[in-house]
Protein backbone atom coordinates (compact mmCIF):
# COMPACT_ATOMS: atom_id res chain seq x y z
CA UNK A 1 0.00 0.00 0.00
CA UNK A 2 2.84 2.82 1.11
CA UNK A 3 4.51 2.07 -2.33
CA UNK A 4 1.28 2.46 -4.43
CA UNK A 5 1.16 5.88 -2.51
CA UNK A 6 4.46 6.78 -3.61
CA UNK A 7 4.12 5.53 -7.12
CA UNK A 8 0.64 7.93 -7.64
CA UNK A 9 2.69 10.91 -5.68
CA UNK A 10 5.67 10.92 -8.38
CA UNK A 11 3.21 10.54 -11.14
CA UNK A 12 1.24 13.45 -10.21
CA UNK A 13 4.24 15.42 -9.45
CA UNK A 14 5.56 14.57 -13.01
CA UNK A 15 2.35 16.01 -14.33
CA UNK A 16 1.83 19.08 -12.85
CA UNK A 17 5.70 20.17 -13.77
CA UNK A 18 5.09 18.70 -16.84
CA UNK A 19 1.76 21.27 -17.24
CA UNK A 20 4.23 23.91 -15.50
CA UNK A 21 6.86 24.08 -18.10
CA UNK A 22 4.44 23.43 -21.03
CA UNK A 23 2.45 26.82 -19.83
CA UNK A 24 5.54 28.60 -18.93
CA UNK A 25 6.57 27.53 -22.64
CA UNK A 26 3.97 28.86 -24.20
CA UNK A 27 3.50 32.31 -22.48
CA UNK A 28 7.21 32.72 -23.53
CA UNK A 29 6.73 32.07 -27.36
CA UNK A 30 3.53 34.35 -27.03
CA UNK A 31 5.94 37.25 -26.14
CA UNK A 32 9.02 36.49 -28.23
CA UNK A 33 7.03 35.68 -31.46
CA UNK A 34 5.10 38.72 -32.40
CA UNK A 35 7.48 41.54 -31.74
CA UNK A 36 10.93 43.09 -32.20
CA UNK A 37 13.13 43.81 -29.35
CA UNK A 38 15.33 46.66 -29.87
CA UNK A 39 17.92 46.47 -27.20
CA UNK A 40 19.75 50.00 -27.62
CA UNK A 41 16.31 51.78 -27.65
CA UNK A 42 14.33 49.87 -25.34
CA UNK A 43 11.46 49.95 -27.84
CA UNK A 44 8.80 46.96 -28.82
CA UNK A 45 7.98 46.66 -32.51
CA UNK A 46 4.82 44.40 -33.35
CA UNK A 47 6.15 41.89 -36.47
CA UNK A 48 4.38 42.09 -39.85
CA UNK A 49 4.56 37.82 -39.78
CA UNK A 50 5.41 35.90 -36.56
CA UNK A 51 8.65 34.43 -36.26
CA UNK A 52 11.83 34.19 -34.82
CA UNK A 53 13.94 36.38 -37.39
CA UNK A 54 15.44 39.48 -36.00
CA UNK A 55 13.39 38.47 -32.46
CA UNK A 56 16.04 40.86 -30.70
CA UNK A 57 17.50 43.54 -32.42
CA UNK A 58 21.11 45.36 -31.57
CA UNK A 59 22.58 48.41 -32.28
CA UNK A 60 24.92 46.94 -34.58
CA UNK A 61 21.93 45.48 -37.02
CA UNK A 62 20.30 49.30 -36.93
CA UNK A 63 24.13 50.67 -37.95
CA UNK A 64 24.06 47.99 -40.81
CA UNK A 65 20.38 48.38 -42.21
CA UNK A 66 21.22 51.98 -42.18
CA UNK A 67 24.28 51.74 -43.95
CA UNK A 68 22.60 49.06 -46.50
CA UNK A 69 19.60 51.78 -47.31
CA UNK A 70 21.73 54.81 -47.24
CA UNK A 71 23.75 52.61 -50.12
CA UNK A 72 21.52 51.04 -51.91
CA UNK A 73 19.40 52.75 -55.03
CA UNK A 74 15.45 52.87 -55.26
CA UNK A 75 14.70 49.18 -55.78
CA UNK A 76 17.42 48.28 -52.77
CA UNK A 77 15.22 50.69 -50.28
CA UNK A 78 12.31 49.32 -51.40
CA UNK A 79 13.15 45.73 -50.24
CA UNK A 80 14.87 46.64 -46.88
CA UNK A 81 11.69 48.91 -45.82
CA UNK A 82 9.13 45.92 -46.70
CA UNK A 83 11.19 44.66 -43.31
CA UNK A 84 9.04 46.04 -40.22
CA UNK A 85 11.43 46.37 -38.19
CA UNK A 86 13.64 49.02 -40.25
CA UNK A 87 10.72 50.98 -41.73
CA UNK A 88 9.25 51.47 -38.32
CA UNK A 89 13.71 52.44 -36.98
CA UNK A 90 13.60 54.68 -40.16
CA UNK A 91 10.35 56.77 -40.21
CA UNK A 92 7.90 56.44 -37.19
CA UNK A 93 11.32 56.63 -34.99
CA UNK A 94 13.28 59.35 -36.07
CA UNK A 95 16.39 57.92 -36.65
CA UNK A 96 18.12 59.79 -39.52
CA UNK A 97 19.44 58.99 -42.57
CA UNK A 98 21.84 60.44 -45.21
CA UNK A 99 21.05 61.70 -48.23
CA UNK A 100 21.92 59.44 -51.46
CA UNK A 101 24.32 61.63 -54.13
Amino acid sequence: MYMYNRANYYKAKKQFLFARNTFVLFIALMLILPFHYVTGHFQIIPKNQWGFTHTFITESDINEALQEYNIAGKLGKDELIEQAWVQKMIYERDIPTAKAN
